[in-house]
């Protein structure tokens, strides 16, 4: 159930099995559950088994994976050898074929593969091979919005700066697939967007595994509904293990789940549907937040919706926040908490608004009290106060802009933040 990106392989493959099956693929023998992205594979491949021989130029079997933007050479050759009866064919067609030219050309590759991130390949030796000191040093800068909709839907490893405020005109966003580099906001926001297509991961970052920080997201919408289990956060809908830090979100988060034959668990945060392991540090959330399941639990928080192993630093929430689940199965319940809706991890020196109003039904059962207390509860002229921030969080003058009586924005990069341009 891995993620496996921008990776490729050139030599042979065989697999043997004398009493069960065997599974080949030029890049991966069976990909159960895992993501497969931007990858290539170009070797022979074979198979040989009592039973059921697998052989497959990118994947020998692929069972409940995801595989986005693949390819294979289309001069493989392939063997499978099955009891008695052999076959020249690959088991499966997974991964586009490319000719041997189109690999090694460079033009070809940018317009029919990977256009976002291209610089990462280097053609020097053929075959498209990785410039891993590009990969180390690159910065990608960003100043328009169309800039930024490039990033849309995408798998990234590279590190990333905002130069500037972008505005997305409310348009419909497609978060980022998954993202493993660093983006730097350098104190600017991103906008004026809103998210109503269902999918697992939402937020402006869809999965997040690398470093977010000072970042500002504000006036925008999430409300989706999604088959299956749903994460939603304004900023990160799933954060595994990657870290937040000087960020805020001012939208709302709506996510609901409906059952299909998976469970329908519904995560939901002002800041990140579920922190997994990851880091928040110095950040908030102020918009209202609801998750709704159709017949599992329900997670809803005014930072993050569920803090499994992760830790939440100097970091507080404001928004109302309801949980439902529609189901009357004892399993399921509706958590719904003002600074996280539960948590398995640390919390330290976190703060909610005392003023908060809470929603949760469950088993046909309203309670319009929160499901716990985590975080210290401050009325909101305290936590628009200046010396809350600096002394309380502390919380560092250089990156943030206080004014009394307003919650804090980021000071921009090149005018306050000291070593960046």
């Amino acid at each position: 159930s891995g993620d496996i990106l921008n990776s490729y392989a050139t030599g042979n493959v065989s697999a043997t099995s004398s009493r069960s099956s065997a599974y080949a693929g030029g890049l991966v023998g069976s990909n159960d559950g895992g993501s497969i992205t931007n990858s290539y594979a170009t070797g022979d491949v074979s198979a040989t088994a009592d039973r059921s021989a697998y052989a497959g130029g990118l994947v020998g079997e692929n069972s409940g994976g995801s595989i986005t933007n693949c390819y294979r050479y289309s001069g493989q050759t392939f063997y499978r050898k099955e009891g008695s009866t052999t076959y020249s064919t690959a088991s499966n067609t997974l991964g586009t074929p490319v000719s041997l030219d189109n690999f090694k050309s460079p033009s070809w590759v940018y317009e029919n593969l990977w256009t976002v991130e291209f610089e990462i390949w280097d053609f020097s030796n053929g075959y498209p091979t990785l410039d891993y000191e590009y990969i180390d040093s690159a910065i990608i800068t960003i100043s328009t919005a169309e800039e930024l909709k490039k990033l849309q839907g995408q798998a990234l490893v590279l590190s990333y700066e905002l130069k500037a405020d972008i505005d997305l005109g409310g348009m419909e966003w497609t978060p980022v697939a998954i993202f493993y580099g660093t983006f730097d906001g350098n104190g600017y926001t991103v906008s004026n967007f809103k998210i109503t297509t269902g999918r697992r991961y939402v937020g402006l970052f869809g999965y997040n595994v690398g470093v977010i920080e000072n970042l500002g997201v504000e006036n925008f919408t999430v409300n989706v509904s999604y088959s299956g289990a749903v994460y939603a956060g304004g900023l990160v809908g799933y954060n595994g293990g990657g870290s937040i830090l000087n960020s805020y979100a001012t939208g709302k988060v709506s996510a609901t789940a409906t059952y299909t034959s998976t469970a329908a668990y519904a995560y939901a945060g002002g800041l990140v549907g579920y922190n997994d392991g990851g880091s928040i540090l110095n950040s908030y959330a102020t918009g209202n937040v609801s998750a709704t399941s159709s017949n599992f639990s329900a997670y809803a928080g005014g930072l993050v919706g569920y803090n499994d192993g992760g830790s939440i630093l100097n970091s507080y929430a404001t928004g109302n926040v309801s949980a439902t689940v529609n189901s009357t199965a004892f399993s399921s319940d509706a958590y719904a908490g003002g600074l996280v809706g539960s948590n398995s991890g640390d919390i330290t020196n976190c703060y909610r608004y005392s003023g908060q109003t809470f929603y949760r039904k469950k088993r046909s059962t309203t309670y319009s009290t929160a499901s716990n207390t985590l975080g210290t509860e401050e009325d909101l002229t305290t936590l628009r106060s200046v010396s809350f921030h600096t002394s309380t969080l502390g919380w560092d003058e250089s990156v943030w802009k206080f004014v009394e009586g307003a919650f804090p924005t980021l000071k921009t990069a090149g005018t306050a933040i000291a070593g960046q341009a």
